[in-house]
């Protein structure tokens, strides 16, 4: 089942080292920076959609310039950071499929 959907029905529990601790640790990046490139790691269009919709549903602060870039787009990725400033936040972001844990188990 994909992880949106499980998501959804409610069959995730929220424990540390669940889908739902994940996001709720907020590793993300705050609104200080002027900048932000997200770098995808994606196996397809439907795992590029799933972290372009949470970037859009996140919050970066106003006025933050948020570019996105797959990493298999060499040439996009070199003009983006030659026209970014400096101190533009680099946040790498890739979908993880988190097994249920199993009763026992550690």
């Amino acid at each position: 089942m994909p992880a949106r959907a499980a998501e959804r029905s409610g069959e995730l529990p929220i424990e540390d080292g669940s889908v739902q601790a994940l996001h709720d640790a907020r590793v993300w990046p705050g609104g200080e920076h002027a900048a932000v490139l997200f770098l995808l790691d994606v196996h397809g269009d439907e795992e590029r959609v799933l972290l372009e919709d949470r970037i859009r549903t996140s919050s970066l602060g106003a006025g933050a310039r948020v570019e996105i870039a797959r990493l298999d787009e060499s040439e996009r990725l070199e003009r983006l950071i030659a026209e970014l400033p400096d101190d533009c936040w680099l946040q790498p972001l890739r979908v993880i499929c988190l097994p249920r844990p199993r009763p026992g188990a550690s």
